[in-house]
């Protein structure tokens, strides 16, 4: 038996008196305990990471629920969490309208400073509807830009829905601001 295999077998034999030679060994060199630590971390990261997208590829539907949970969890507790998801929420709805708008784009932290400053309880809304339907005929579109943007109360905002002031449906015109670029 070579001095390896007796170590081995000595580690086998005596479980805690190993266990208690490898806390003090620790405790003396924490530098290079760290050190091993950080070599053994980056050698497996790879190998962690595959096997962190197969098992979301096998198990997709139940990290989901729990990504959920996790959610709900922190939006029942957390004011501050679920003030900043309700106001991401308003701005992926915002971002969905900034592809529509070309103003939009050059306006994208203005109106996202906009979205982000909305009071808790109102929501924001175009002074100007930004698609205004008549039967199935779109009539008229505001613009997705800082000063077509204001807070107003969930039941104001449904009682205005997206109807156009009665002075521009009968006169058909809207005013329009011209940017220079």
């Amino acid at each position: 038996m070579n001095g390896a295999e007796y170590q081995q077998e000595w580690r086998k034999r005596n479980p805690e008196k190993h266990a208690e030679q490898q806390q003090e060994w620790r405790r003396r060199n924490p530098e290079r305990w760290a050190e091993i630590q950080r070599e053994c971390y980056a050698r497996n990261r790879e190998d962690r990471k595959r096997r962190l997208r197969e098992y979301r590829a096998v198990n997709r539907e139940r990290v989901r629920i729990e990504a959920m949970a996790r959610h709900n969890q922190r939006f029942a507790t957390e004011p501050e969490y679920r003030e900043k998801h309700r106001a991401h929420t308003r701005l992926a709805r915002a971002n969905k309208r900034f592809s529509a708008s070309p103003l939009g784009a050059l306006y994208r932290e203005e109106i996202k400073a906009f979205y982000f400053a909305c009071p808790p309880g109102m929501e924001v809304d175009h002074v100007h509807p930004f698609r205004v339907m008549e039967g199935k005929e779109h009539i008229a579109c505001g613009l997705h830009v800082p000063w077509n943007l204001q807070y107003l109360t969930l039941k104001e905002n449904r009682t205005k829905g997206s109807k156009l002031a009665a002075t521009c449906i009968s006169s058909h015109t809207v005013e329009v601001d011209l940017v220079t670029v």
